[in-house]
C-alpha cells in the first residue's frame, strides 16, 4: 500500500468565517494530532466536524481519506479522494489519495491511471512516482512490468515519469484495460518528451486503445499524429503502418474515399 506519510497537509481555513475560525483550526489541530497518535476513528470524526465548517476545503477531504485508509474503509477513502479532486483538479495529492484507495480496493488498472494522472499535474512529484511504481509492482501486471523496470533502472531511466507511464500504458493496452490505458498514455503526453520516437509510440498505442473502445474519431486523430511523427523520422515502415490503420478506420466510418487514399499511400 502506497500510503506511508506521517504528516497531514496544512489546512488554512480560508472558507471559514472569522467567528468560527478558531473553532475550525482547533478541530483541525485535534484531528491531525489524533492521526499522529494512531486514533484514526477520532480523526475521522474531527475531520468531519471541520468539513461541516468548511465544506469546500479539499485538504480536509484528502486528510480524511488518508484516515479512512488506515481504518480499512477504502470505499469511503476513495469517495473523499474524488471529492478533493473535484474541489481542486490541479492538486496532485488528490490523485495520490485516489490511487492508494483504488489500489487497496484491488482496482489495479484504475489505480495506475490515478497515479499517472497525478504525475501529469506534477511530473516532479516523487510521492506520486513511487506510488505508481509500487502499485505496478503489486498489480497482476508485475510479471511483465518488473523486468522492464529493472532494465530502466540500469539505464538510469527509472525516474522518468514519461517513460515509466508509457511502459505501464503499453502494458495496460496489451492486457485489454483500454480505458485505463488511454488515461495513462494521455497523461504521458501531458508530461511530454523531446523524443519523437517515444512520442510516436504513445500515439500509436493510443490509436489502438481508442480503436478497441470503438472511439473511431479519437483513434483517427492519434493515427494521424502517428503518421506525422513517422514522416518526420523518415520511418517508411511506420508510415505504411499508419496509412494502413487510417485506411481501416476510414472504412469503418464509411468514408471510403479517404480509406482508398490511405490504402494507396500504404502501397
Amino acid at each position: 500500500m502506497a500510503e506511508k506519510e506521517k504528516n497531514r497537509d496544512v489546512v488554512g481555513g480560508g472558507g471559514v468565517s472569522e467567528e468560527t475560525k478558531a473553532i475550525f483550526l482547533e478541530k483541525v489541530r485535534q484531528s491531525n494530532a489524533a492521526c499522529q497518535q494512531g486514533n484514526f476513528g477520532l480523526a475521522v470524526s474531527l475531520y468531519t466536524e471541520a468539513i461541516g465548517l468548511d465544506t469546500q476545503n479539499h485538504i480536509l477531504y484528502s486528510n480524511r481519506s488518508a484516515a479512512y485508509i488506515k481504518m480499512g474503509q477504502f470505499t469511503k477513502a476513495l469517495k473523499d479522494a474524488l471529492k478533493a479532486k473535484e474541489l481542486n483538479p490541479q492538486w496532485p495529492k488528490a490523485y495520490y489519495r485516489e490511487g492508494v484507495a483504488l489500489q487497496c480496493m484491488g482496482k489495479h488498472a484504475e489505480a495506475l491511471a490515478a497515479f499517472s494522472s497525478g504525475l501529469a499535474q506534477d511530473p516532479k512529484s516523487l510521492q506520486l512516482l513511487a506510488g505508481l511504481v509500487e502499485a505496478a509492482m503489486k498489480s497482476p501486471f508485475k510479471g511483465n512490468l518488473e523486468p522492464t523496470y529493472r532494465q530502466l533502472e540500469t539505464m538510469h531511466l527509472d525516474k522518468s515519469p514519461f517513460i515509466i507511464i508509457s511502459v505501464i500504458g503499453q502494458e495496460l493496452l496489451a492486457q485489454g484495460a483500454y480505458s485505463s490505458a488511454v488515461q495513462v498514455l494521455e497523461s504521458a503526453l501531458k508530461i511530454g518528451t523531446c523524443s519523437l520516437k517515444l512520442r510516436g509510440s504513445v500515439f500509436s498505442a493510443l490509436s489502438s486503445a481508442y480503436w478497441a473502445l470503438n472511439s473511431l474519431d479519437k483513434a483517427i486523430y492519434y493515427m494521424q499524429e502517428d503518421l506525422v511523427v513517422a514522416k518526420k523520422l523518415g520511418d517508411t515502415v511506420g508510415e505504411c503502418r499508419a496509412h494502413g490503420n487510417l485506411g481501416s478506420a476510414y472504412f469503418s466510418k464509411g468514408n471510403y474515399k479517404d480509406a482508398l487514399t490511405s490504402n494507396r499511400y500504404q502501397l
